[in-house]
């Protein structure tokens, strides 16, 4: 299964800019992968794994701002589109290169 997390921080601030880049290393930390600009997924393989990665998520969120997160199963993300420049493209990343 895959966690899809998007996310929209606020940058107004030096403290908030502090925030966005703290949150962002810490989905890094956690194995999160850069999809789009403010959409990071992993894949994960028990539902327990997801609910571990889901309470890290709500300690290390900033106090500004949203931040939503989805669970899609493998046959719903094997489903996704991508379009690049007009053109259809492969997945980016499948299941086996995301586990190390």
């Amino acid at each position: 299964m895959w966690l899809f997390l998007f996310f929209d921080l606020p940058t107004h601030t030096a403290s908030h800019r502090q925030a966005y880049r703290t949150f962002k290393k810490e989905l890094k930390k956690l194995r999160f992968h850069r999809l789009q600009y403010s959409v990071y997924i992993r894949c994960v393989t028990h539902a327990a794994t997801s609910n571990r990665i889901l309470e890290k998520i709500a300690s290390i969120s900033p106090k500004n701002g949203k931040i939503q997160v989805i669970t899609v199963p493998d046959a719903a993300y094997q489903r996704m589109m991508h379009l690049e420049d007009g053109q259809q493209r492969n997945h980016a990343w499948s299941a086996s290169m995301l586990f190390w």
